[in-house]
């Protein structure tokens, strides 16, 4: 284990970093709309409890056209239908369900939306979304990424 008080797992296994950002290219090639991918990813580091991928998610959505006002609303998605898509909300709605109580499966009603919602291969992206934003909060977390210092461009936009 590492003295150093930030585990830099990058610089000491780079093929393992490379295979996660090989999801994300993958994603960049997906099926839906990369401003969904990004509700779905501040969505997600919300419910992991990852600030620095909030912070860095949150700015990129902004930066790509996403109102501030929806990203407010996100954690309270389910309570304010009028600021976010059916198709918006079945994702939401697919994303939570996976951190629900631990829960390992998506509830039947949730897929049923998302099946409605969805073609099969944005169904996959989804579930592709999800895993990786899942995977990068666990490396951020775990190796103790200083979440104080966020991404410089959401500090460049705070100042």
């Amino acid at each position: 284990m590492s003295k150093h008080s930030h585990l830099q797992y990058g610089d000491i296994d780079p093929i393992a970093l490379d295979n996660e950002l090989g999801m994300e290219r993958y994603l960049d090639e997906g099926a839906l709309d990369p401003r969904l991918v990004l509700l779905v990813k501040v969505r997600t580091a919300e419910l992991n409890g990852c600030s620095y991928c909030r912070a860095m998610y949150a700015d990129q959505a902004l930066a790509m056209g996403e109102s501030p006002g929806r990203l407010d609303v996100l954690q309270t998605w389910a309570d304010s239908p009028g600021f976010f898509s059916a198709r918006e909300q079945a994702a939401l709605a697919f994303a939570e369900s996976l951190h629900a109580h631990g829960e390992c499966s998506v509830p039947k009603p949730v897929w049923h939306d998302a099946s409605l919602a969805f073609e099969e291969r944005e169904v996959v992206d989804l579930l592709i979304v999800i895993s990786s934003i899942n995977g990068w909060s666990l490396l951020e977390s775990s190796t103790h990424h200083p979440t104080e210092n966020p991404p410089a461009s959401v500090c460049e936009s705070t100042a």
